[in-house]
């Protein structure tokens, strides 16, 4: 692995809160896409997007029993909008429809993965739905978010948004690593 710097290829994903928030406090491990993002692996922001989850309740229901917080506490976290919330690792490459080889559910994929089929984080839906699941490692969410403007897809945070983040980086006690570069 390497250290991330000023040179490091860096890119950011936007979701909408919850989802945001439970990615940096609530342990989702893994970004669930309807829409093919492609086959990037390595450093990626966690943004979270001006606006609650369509379904917001029931969102917010989902994160509060997947990470075994009270409702009433990702409410409150997740009250940041705008903003890079965490920076963490997407650890493997996708695959399409099928989610990634870590989330395969079907029977004739299972010899894909060492571990046999049904591995999977709960966090992952719609593995047979034709869902890309993004797996996701080393969150550490920020202490100041970021404020930046989002976009669909992956997406370069501006210069400016990226010097706020590495000066957050460079403040954790331990170096942190991004092992998939």
């Amino acid at each position: 692995g390497c250290l991330m710097g000023a040179d490091t290829e860096i890119r950011a994903l936007t979701l909408r809160q919850p989802w945001a928030w439970a990615v940096a406090h609530g342990g989702k491990d893994v970004e669930n896409r309807r829409r093919w993002l492609g086959w990037y692996v390595g450093p990626v922001l966690i943004h979270a997007a001006k606006e609650w989850d369509d379904d917001w309740l029931e969102a917010v229901e989902t994160v509060a029993r997947f990470s075994g917080r009270p409702g009433a506490d990702v409410l409150a976290g997740a009250r940041v909008f705008g903003a890079v919330v965490a920076a963490a690792t997407i650890s493997e490459k996708p695959t399409w429809p099928h989610g990634s080889l870590a989330c395969v559910r079907t029977s004739h994929l299972a010899h894909l993965h060492p571990d046999g089929p049904y591995k999977c984080s709960p966090w992952a839906t719609g593995g047979n739905g034709g869902m890309s699941h993004y797996p996701l490692r080393d969150v550490r969410p920020f202490e100041t978010p970021v404020p930046a403007r989002g976009a669909l897809g992956f997406w370069r945070p501006d210069a400016v948004t990226t010097e706020a983040v590495l000066a957050q980086i460079q403040e954790y006690p331990t170096s942190f690593l991004w092992a998939s570069l």
